[in-house]
């Protein structure tokens, strides 16, 4: 009579993500839930951890994979069809990858914490995201507005936006637009029969 094999434990996260090495690996074990999703693409690899964990992960990160010369490259926001995102990527050098830690939030209480600490180049980066989104970055060290004026209502690349059409940045350039096109109208004084 044949031996049956004993069941085989689950695999490892390097076995399930295929491509994901096994420091990745240990740190999908150190966070686990909390690391939402791990995957490997043609840039490198790319992760979801939960908002509240993001500074956690990137430092625990830095301090393990990234503790080879790296770059931050940059940092976004992302409206997505219930969600909120944040998108930090960092450039590992010495294998020409690219590191890509995402954190999808709800649309109505969108929060992060900032990692500006550890990358000053994440000031700009999350000062725009918190602008234009609407996401409240914790931990920021200056999130005065950068591309819109102090009192602005509204986070304007959110899709249910409204753009404000009397608002004098968004009035129509006389000398490069149509009037008529843009606004829909004939402007006062031209079109009345005297």
């Amino acid at each position: 009579m044949p031996e049956q094999e004993a069941p085989q434990p689950a695999a490892p996260e390097a076995e399930r993500v295929p491509g994901i090495e096994p420091a990745f690996a240990a740190l999908a074990e150190r966070f686990g839930d909390e690391l939402v999703a791990a995957r490997k693409t043609a840039d490198g690899p790319d992760f979801t951890v939960a908002p509240a964990r993001l500074a956690d992960f990137v430092a625990a990160l830095r301090e393990s994979v990234l503790a080879e010369p790296h770059l931050f490259v940059d940092a976004c926001g992302v409206e997505r069809e219930t969600a909120l995102e944040v998108v930090y990527r960092f450039s590992l050098v010495s294998r020409r990858e690219i590191v890509t830690v995402r954190a999808h939030m709800p649309k109505d209480k969108p929060a992060v914490a900032s990692l500006a600490v550890m990358y000053p180049g994440a000031r700009w980066p999350e000062r725009e995201y918190a602008e234009m989104f609407g996401i409240t970055v914790t931990g920021h060290p200056d999130m005065r507005h950068l591309l819109l004026p102090e009192g602005w209502v509204g986070h304007p690349l959110r899709k249910d936006y409204v753009y404000p059409l009397d608002h004098p940045y968004l009035a129509p350039d006389p000398l490069r637009e149509d009037p008529v096109r843009v606004l829909g109208h004939a402007p006062e004084g031209e079109g009345e029969e005297s």
